[in-house]
């Protein structure tokens, strides 16, 4: 292999890991830990990196799984920065075995760390299982013999990681055990995972039809997916708006100002809703416009909390 062969397969490597998807997965992390800081724990860099560094090698390795798993149902999809695969591995079949067994590794890299984790900080055994259930989520997404996403339940794995694993870290990384502060902002993260997972899935529905991937825009369709998606959305502000009007919380969190960061996705929906169209280059523009929505929401909800937290 010459030296700019090398090269270029490292490059594909590299590609295979999805790393901007990372960044959600970091923010969610984010967000459970300024909860537990705002629940009176204390904040240590080490503590910090040796807790993201756990949930860093699951999330990574579920990009090299799915893009294993993946590969033939890929060949039918268009490539998009937040869909569609990467064909990478159709175009370089010698790379295959190497994903595979890179995403098992990084699993068992997870494990390991979350063990020492729980070993350094006196954690019980709960840390550690949760982070084993939480790989096993994401490596069955697509893996057999679950395959969830080609079973009609891809939706439920994401936002189960979306709204509560992958936060859930976040916050067990600074507190060994969860609390009603954590658990009242699960709903809303819930509704987003399904946002996210329903958004990237409608560039997609015509190759996921071919590639027999059942996911939810195949099974309902692009309208009713951008439908629900709009309901979704609009359900997020009326949580933090009315919900908590009807408990005593003590946080100093103001939930009318997380409140009104919803309203930005919200937004992103109705002008999804507004534009919908079986047109795929308006259903990719509706998807993009999706996402920066809950990016939006969670740069914005974590700048929010830590504010709180440094005030």
């Amino acid at each position: 292999m010459n030296k700019q062969t090398l090269h270029e397969t490292i490059i594909d490597v590299i590609k295979l890991g999805r790393f901007p998807f990372l960044v959600g997965g970091f923010l969610l992390f984010c967000i459970g830990m300024f909860l537990a800081l705002l629940s009176e724990a204390s904040f240590t860099l080490n503590r910090f990196l040796l807790g993201y560094l756990v949930l860093f090698t699951a999330q990574l390795s579920l990009s090299y799984s799915n893009n294993y798993f993946d590969a033939e149902t890929d060949r039918f999809n268009e490539i998009t920065y937040v869909s569609g695969g990467s064909k990478l591995l159709l175009n370089n079949p010698e790379l295959r075995i190497f994903c595979k067994q890179f995403a098992i590794a990084l699993i068992i890299l997870s494990v390991i760390i979350s063990i020492t984790f729980s070993i350094v900080y006196a954690y019980g055994p709960f840390f550690v299982l949760y982070v084993i259930f939480g790989n096993l989520l994401a490596w069955f997404y697509s893996a057999p013999p679950l395959k969830l996403a080609y079973k009609g339940l891809g939706e439920f794995a994401n936002i189960i990681a979306y709204g509560i694993l992958m936060p859930g870290i976040g916050f067990l990384t600074f507190i060994p055990t969860f609390n009603s502060l954590f658990f009242y902002f699960v709903p809303p993260l819930l509704i987003y995972g399904f946002v996210f997972i329903v958004t990237v899935e409608l560039p997609d529905m015509e190759g996921d039809i071919k590639g027999k991937k059942q996911t939810f825009v195949v099974r309902n369709g692009v309208l009713k997916g951008i439908n629900l998606i709009l309901i979704s959305l609009i359900l997020t502000p009326i949580y933090f708006f009315l919900v908590f009007n009807f408990f005593e919380i003590d946080a100093v969190i103001d939930f009318s100002i997380v409140g009104s960061i919803t309203l930005v996705p919200l937004l992103s929906g109705i002008v999804g809703f507004l534009h919908r169209s079986l047109n795929r280059h308006v259903i990719l523009r509706l998807t993009y416009i999706n996402i920066a929505g809950i990016i939006f929401f969670m740069f914005g909800l974590n700048t929010y909390l830590l504010y709180l937290t440094l005030s």
